[in-house]
């Protein structure tokens, strides 16, 4: 379903989406409504930035920092510092164009079910463990 107004989400989805989902939705949309490349990775740091303060805040205002319960402040900085990531890689792959960083990235991207197969299968897990320095207490 093609949406007419690519910056407004349609109110039945709305109820459905969780706070994370809204972040993304929030991010997103200025792709589509500002066109300069300085203006959009401003306002993704500010954006994120603000994100990972607030998260911060109520943690040391008592609101836990939980995974597993899910909890506000953990809502809030992990969806910041995602934001900071993408802002980060935008930079560095629309802007400066330098790809080579990114081509393990761009790989695991196009093949993520094999990815996902070999994480599974705790091969990933070993193929990185096999990479050492000087001796194999020292892996990654």
């Amino acid at each position: 379903m093609m949406f007419k107004n690519p910056i407004l989400v349609p109110v039945e989805f709305v109820s459905e989406m969780s706070d994370t989902s809204c972040v993304c939705v929030t991010i997103s949309t200025t792709v589509f409504s500002i066109q300069g490349h300085k203006q959009r990775v401003l306002l993704w740091s500010v954006f994120s930035f603000s994100l990972l303060v607030v998260g911060y805040i109520l943690e040391i205002l008592g609101i836990p920092l939980s995974k597993a319960l899910y909890t506000v402040s953990f809502m809030f900085i992990t969806a910041g510092a995602s934001g900071l990531v993408l802002t980060a890689m935008y930079y560095i792959v629309d802007i400066e164009r330098l790809r080579k960083p990114t081509v393990l990235l761009q790989w695991m991207g196009m093949n993520a079910l094999i990815v996902y197969a070999l994480a599974a299968c705790d091969i990933f897990p070993a193929i990185i463990q096999g990479f050492y320095w000087r001796s194999p207490e020292n892996n990654l």
